[in-house]
């Protein structure tokens, strides 16, 4: 009743911002309540703060994104909807854009013409009344980022695929630009492929003498401070300046007609005095009349390149010859040829020495065999007989005399021993029948010789031996043939005088029937001279058929054999039956040796009246 009261609202941190309402109510000790005050509305204001956050680091000219935070000064909570003002270094303004949810706002922003380096941005708030808001003392922050550029190098001197020599000065420029065209003073390294060879943008390189001839990549790296470095490079041809000299033979040198000669020169770089390799050469030989191109070669690593000159005597008559080589601009190794292109000498021809063209025959015969066999090498007998033909044709210049010595390698490796004409216990051969060395008398230009011999073989059963025929002339460099392998083995050489026994028309049931040339000892089986001994001598047959029935044949056992080695031969009375197996004829059988073999043959009955043949097989072995 006429009493009033008052109450002070305090707000702080935790309060939202925006309208508040507040009523009084009154109530007095009996609890009776009036709530008739209206409602007091207040409205709560905050303070907002605005922070950059980005970028601070190293940005490329371009759109860059700028980034601020806007926040409760108080609680540190963001707020959503604040609008907030990007500047940049010298206060232009940028742009705007209001915070979200989180508090963020952005603005992307061209900077592509800007200057490279630190560029500060500085963002703003003011109040925002709608949003209850006040901007604190922290209304505006900057921040700092660095704007980069990108360099654009070109060299501009020398021009891709120029061609420069060694031991001269080139020009080295180059232009830079940015990435808006704009010219840019930067700092520069020249390399080739090797090392740095000059600095800065516009520069000068002489090239070493020596340099390797050829493609060489050259490069420029450009740098500024604030700019993404820059690189060019181009190819350059660089050639050398080529020098010839003449190395051998030395000059007045002497060759016969018919002999080669190897003509060498050098090649080397002129500045650097370094041999060059794969340098083609070209050889002529010339005399007061004539000039005679040979050929080309390449230069080895070393520098020289070589031709082998054959003093044809049909061509290159005595006297004095020009050996001349030559060389020419090369593209293929990047040298040009100086005033030193070409080089010479003199060469003394003469009549020259006769040149013996040998050749040995091969496989070598076997008296009573025809030829050896080749195993290891061609297989002889042991302490027999094999004969050994070689060839020899005079070449180029009379002979004179010419003879010929087969040898065997008995201390070396290769043939270097004379095999002696007769026997002896310290040689593996000896020559029969002609001497050792044998002559073909004189021979002229053209003219050949046929030369054999006939050598025993005395060495080690199964020893392996090399042969040669050796020839010389009085007026002939002393030929080899090549080189033939002997084997000494054993050489089974064995004779059988017939080929076919008929016993003609004969009656079923007739038992042993003889072979038409048992009264005539014609079935002899025979060891050649010259053949080593035979051990066993075996024989075998087949059934005799008819060709037409199957069913109809002479059993093999119907067959029979003998035989005699005694002189005069006469039929022993004794049968043997031939059988489908080897069965033993005869042991022991020497070379020079024969025996006289006899054959008779039963007919059974109940069969056709045909033909039927047969085969008997003889075989013989020794042992090794």
């Amino acid at each position: 009743t006429g009493n009033w009261t008052n109450f002070t609202i305090v707000t702080n941190s935790s309060w939202l911002v925006g309208e508040h309402w507040a009523k009084i109510y009154a109530q007095d000790i009996w609890n009776n309540t009036n709530d008739s005050l209206q409602y007091l509305i207040f409205y709560v204001y905050g303070h907002a703060k605005v922070e950059y956050t980005g970028p601070t680091n190293n940005q490329d000219r371009g759109l860059v994104t700028l980034t601020a935070r806007v926040t409760d000064l108080d609680s540190g909570e963001p707020i959503q909807g604040y609008t907030v003002q990007f500047y940049n270094g010298t206060l232009d303004f940028l742009g705007s854009n209001d915070t979200n949810s989180s508090g963020y706002a952005t603005l992307t922003y061209d900077f592509s013409f800007y200057d490279v380096g630190p560029e500060d941005i500085t963002c703003t708030i003011g109040n925002e009344l709608s949003l209850y808001y006040y901007a604190s003392i922290y209304s505006s922050d900057t921040g700092t980022f660095t704007l980069y550029g990108y360099l654009n190098t070109t060299i501009t001197n020398p021009l891709n695929a120029t061609h420069v020599h060694k031991d001269q000065s080139n020009e080295l420029n180059s232009t830079t630009q940015d990435e808006n065209e704009q010219t840019v003073s930067v700092n520069a390294v020249w390399r080739n492929e090797t090392s740095q060879i000059a600095s800065g943008e516009n520069a000068t390189w002489l090239i070493p003498a020596g340099q390797d001839a050829g493609p060489e990549t050259i490069s420029i790296e450009t740098w500024q401070t604030y700019y993404h470095n820059s690189t060019d490079n181009i190819t350059l041809y660089i050639w050398g300046w080529s020098n010839l000299t003449w190395n051998s033979p030395a000059n007045g040198s002497s060759y016969g007609q018919g002999s080669t000669v190897t003509l060498r020169c050098y090649v080397n770089d002129y500045n650097s005095s370094s041999p060059i390799q794969n340098h083609t050469v070209s050889f002529y030989i010339m005399n007061s009349s004539n000039t005679w191109y040979l050929g080309t070669n390449e230069s080895l690593s070393n520098g020289t390149a070589s031709y082998d000159w054959y003093i044809d005597p049909n061509i290159y008559d005595n006297g004095s010859y020009t050996a001349l080589c030559n060389i020419t601009d090369d593209p293929d190794v990047y040298y040009n040829d100086t005033l030193n292109n070409q080089a010479n000498t003199t060469i003394i021809v003469t009549a020259g020495a006769g040149w013996l063209e040998v050749s040995i025959i091969t496989p070598p015969t076997i008296p009573g065999n025809s030829e050896a066999n080749l195993s290891n090498g061609y297989v002889v007998g042991a302490n027999r007989t094999f004969r050994i033909n070689a060839t020899v044709i005079c070449r180029t210049s009379n002979c004179g005399i010419v003879n010929a010595t087969i040898r065997y390698n008995k201390t070396s490796s290769l043939p270097d021993t004379a095999m002696p004409d007769s026997y002896s216990s310290n040689d593996a051969f000896y020559v029969m029948e002609t001497s050792n060395p044998q002559t073909c008398g004189s021979l002229n230009v053209d003219q050949q010789c046929n030369v054999s011999f006939l050598v025993n073989s005395t060495g080690d059963l199964y020893s392996l031996w090399l042969i040669d025929v050796q020839f010389t002339g009085q007026s002939a460099t002393t030929n080899d043939t090549d080189n033939v392998a002997i084997e000494i083995s054993k050489v089974l050489i064995v004779n059988v005088t017939w080929d076919t026994i008929n016993f003609g028309e004969l009656d079923p049931l007739t038992t042993d029937n003889p072979a038409p040339g048992n009264a005539n000892d014609e079935y002899i089986i025979s060891v050649h001279n010259n053949s080593n001994h035979v051990d066993w001598v075996w024989i075998k047959g087949t059934n005799l058929t008819n060709g037409t029935q199957s069913n109809e044949r002479i059993y093999v056992e119907n067959m029979k054999w003998n035989k005699d080695t005694v002189k005069p031969y006469d039929p022993p009375s004794g049968r043997n039956n031939i059988t489908l197996d080897y069965q033993l004829l005869q042991s022991g059988l020497d070379s020079g040796e024969e025996i006289c073999t006899y054959y008779w043959i039963d007919v059974p009955g109940g069969i056709y009246a045909k033909t039927y043949t047969g085969f008997i097989y003889i075989m013989y072995n020794a042992s090794l």
